[in-house]
């Protein structure tokens, strides 16, 4: 089983050992690529169309079909292969392959919409337009060393040009994000980490901001200057020596860092931004309510009866 204790980067990909094999290493995934079809050619295809009639209801658009891919070039491939070749303890001839991945899912991000095969656009506002109508394809990649996606772009009149030109000028207007999970061993660890969330918070918060590839590198620097400020600290409640104490303190902060990335941070096509507006919800005074004064009822005034007027008596006629 891959060992997460001692990673190792080879040309911008973690590689780690087997934790019984000392002839395997695993290899993570690298960036995100436009996948090619068996003849070379970038699996990608753009179709634009107009209206049949000028000034009529229905309008032009486009559908772009594409397929992502995580497979690692062969160049990569035979880096890693020499590196761990020389690793100490490797036993030769070495075997390295992507881990086994339990589960995972796959969204596209196109212009105006993020999503996963069957999300669609709402309305877009009056005076204004959807670039991106439809997402159709993966939910799931193909969960194989190459975990390829293929998805099918339904686009407005507006999103085809915008697409179309971006495309001529070499841009990138899609993104995919994937997210996978696989199965791993943790060192044994025997700390205890105290941090400050809402400072975390915010040094995070003002640090990251705009910077689009910062991703965990940066994230890392900033948690370690964090630390020297002691919003976050790192006991180690066991250890052997001076290096394992160093080992120790490096793998909490780490997997501090593992967490953070997973629970404040929503990959996008600008990363780099906490995804939630804070982090730790903060529970809400509930406000001492002002007493209303209650209306004294007026009583209703008992109605005095209205006296029935006594009828004149007719006079009796006296006889003459």
């Amino acid at each position: 089983m891959l060992s997460l204790e001692k990673p190792m980067v080879v040309d911008g990909i973690t590689v780690y050992r087997d934790h019984a094999d000392p002839s395997r290493f695993w290899y993570l995934p690298g960036r995100v690529a436009l996948a090619h079809r068996t003849d070379g050619a970038p699996a990608l295809s753009l179709l634009t169309y107009r209206p049949a009639q000028a000034g009529g209801v229905s309008k032009g658009g486009g559908y772009m079909m594409f397929e992502s891919t995580l497979e690692l070039p062969r160049a990569t491939l035979s880096k890693i292969e020499s590196r761990v070749s020389t690793e100490p303890g490797a036993v030769l001839p070495v075997t390295i392959s992507p881990p086994p991945f339990e589960n995972g899912t796959v969204q596209c991000i196109a212009l105006d919409l993020q999503g996963s095969g069957g999300t669609d656009a709402t309305p877009a506002p009056e005076g204004t337009f959807r670039a991106t109508e439809q997402i159709l394809g993966a939910t799931v990649p193909t969960m194989d060393a190459a975990n390829r996606a293929a998805f099918n772009l339904v686009l407005s009149q507006e999103g085809a040009i915008i697409m179309e030109q971006a495309i001529k000028q070499g841009l990138t207007p899609v993104g995919v994000v994937y997210s996978l999970q696989y199965l791993a061993l943790r060192p044994s660890l025997d700390v205890t980490i105290t941090a400050h969330l809402e400072q975390v918070y915010s040094g995070l918060s003002a640090s990251l901001e705009g910077q689009y590839m910062y991703f965990k590198v940066g994230l890392e620097a900033a948690l370690e200057w964090l630390k020297a400020q002691g919003a976050i600290t790192v006991t180690v409640n066991k250890f052997s020596d001076d290096a394992d104490l160093k080992d120790q303190e490096k793998w909490a902060l780490q997997l501090f860092t593992d967490h953070l990335l997973a629970e404040w941070f929503t990959p996008t096509l600008a990363p780099g931004k906490p995804a939630t507006p804070t982090p730790t919800p903060t529970p809400t005074p509930t406000p001492t309510p002002t007493p209303t004064p209650t209306p004294t009822p007026t009583p209703t005034p008992t109605p005095t009866p209205t006296p029935t007027p006594t009828p004149n008596p007719t006079p009796t006629p006296t006889p003459r």
